[in-house]
């Protein structure tokens, strides 16, 4: 029922690495193709932290997690608005990044929502476990992530 967040992470990461390759070539011909509102090292870091991880990262654990904690997974429409407003906002910060400092606040901002709504629904299936303990798998993965979000939240 998550196939459509290891899909779009497999196709941002192909469009993200040609970007990645034809910046890297203008540099060798000493001519930029694209003007980055940020360093481009900066950029780098997002992508290989927050960008083509995301996906497969919450992909995975709505897939995994509900069994974890014996929980209803979430079906259908859902599950494709969840991971077309991820990838959305993974589309935003690369539009950002090369065009508007603004749009890429906001797509920060959006992208940062749209993991803790994400996080929510996961920390959902844990209440409702019944056999939960404080230091089991699943809490521990709840914990992972939620120091990975503080982690976004102060690059």
């Amino acid at each position: 029922p998550y196939r459509p967040f290891f899909a779009l992470a497999t196709l941002y990461n192909v469009v993200i690495m040609a970007l990645w390759f034809t910046w890297l070539h203008g540099l060798e011909m000493q001519k930029s193709f694209f003007s980055f509102q940020i360093s481009p090292l900066q950029t780098h870091f997002h992508w290989m932290l927050f960008g083509f991880p995301s996906l497969y990262i919450f992909g995975f654990l709505l897939t995994a997690f509900p069994k974890w904690v014996s929980a209803q997974q979430t079906k259908g429409p859902y599950n494709i608005f969840l991971a077309l407003m991820l990838f959305l906002s993974q589309i935003l910060i690369l539009i950002g990044t090369l065009f508007s400092i603004w749009l890429l606040k906001f797509a920060l901002l959006f992208e940062l929502l749209m993991m803790l709504a994400l996080f929510r629904l996961l920390f959902n299936f844990y209440i409702s476990y019944p056999g939960k303990k404080l230091f089991d798998q699943s809490s521990m993965v709840l914990i992972a992530l939620g120091f990975g979000i503080i982690a976004q939240i102060f690059y």
